[in-house]
C-alpha cells in the first residue's frame, strides 16, 4: 500500500531516494525512470516507523542497484548502404563493422548482444 511519498511495509514506510545523502526523494516510485548511465543506477531506501511518536527511522540505509536489461527492437539510421554486386539484384554489408559501430556509439560501457533481422517479427 503506497502512503504519502513512500511505501507502507509491515508497519514501516519506505522512502526511496536517488542520492546517498537522502536529499532527492523519488516522489512516485511506481513510475520511476532511471536518470544515470544508460542502464544502471543505485537507489537508496530509508524505512521509518510512523506508527510511534516520535517517528523512528531505520539506523541504516538500504541500497537497490537497478540494472536495466534493454530488450526492445531498435532502429539505427547510421547503417551503411548496401554495396551492390555488378549486374545483380543483391549486395553485401559488413554486419560485424555495424555491430562494432552500434556497440561503441550507443552502448560503450554496457554488455549487449546485437543482432540483425530482416524485419521486426524475426
Amino acid at each position: 500500500v503506497q502512503q504519502k511519498s513512500g511505501w507502507f511495509f509491515y508497519g514501516l514506510t519506505l522512502y526511496f531516494y536517488s542520492d546517498a545523502a537522502l536529499t532527492n526523494l523519488i516522489p512516485n516510485p511506481n513510475n520511476y525512470i532511471n536518470t544515470t548511465s544508460p542502464f544502471n543506477q543505485t537507489i537508496y531506501v530509508k524505512a521509518i516507523n510512523e506508527n510511534v511518536t516520535p517517528n523512528c527511522p531505520s539506523l541504516g540505509t538500504g541500497v537497490i542497484n537497478l540494472i536495466i536489461n534493454p530488450t526492445s527492437v531498435a532502429n539505427y539510421p547510421d547503417i551503411a548502404a548496401i554495396c551492390p554486386e555488378l549486374n545483380s539484384n543483391y549486395g553485401f554489408i559488413d554486419f560485424n563493422s555495424q555491430r562494432i559501430l552500434i556497440k561503441n556509439t550507443y552502448f560503450p560501457s554496457s554488455v549487449v548482444a546485437i543482432s540483425f533481422h530482416l524485419n521486426t517479427f524475426n
